[in-house]
């Protein structure tokens, strides 16, 4: 299963582009980004890694691991900048 494929598993059919050995989907605001948030964070198949959480407020990090596939999944937010970002990355 690739990254787009594991995405909309998961409810997120959003599609993104591959940026250095990553699936990068672009949100395209807040609200995108806590929809996204709380699919994440409701689905059984991921794992926070709660020692990757980064929350300031300037912006945020937070890093899933799947239970079912060989992915992490970074949402990354940067408030200020208003730049949303969802990265899949291989593990």
């Amino acid at each position: 299963m690739n990254e787009q494929e594991y995405l909309k598993q998961l409810n997120i059919n959003k599609s993104g582009e591959y940026s250095d050995d990553a699936y990068v989907v672009d949100l395209l605001d807040s609200t995108e980004y806590g929809r996204v948030f709380s699919l994440l964070d409701r689905s059984d198949d991921l794992d926070i890694m709660q020692d990757n959480q980064v929350v300031t407020t300037e912006g945020s990090s937070l890093t899933y691991e799947s239970l079912s596939q060989s992915y992490l999944l970074s949402l990354l937010a940067d408030w200020e900048g208003n730049v949303y970002q969802l990265v899949v990355s291989k593990i």
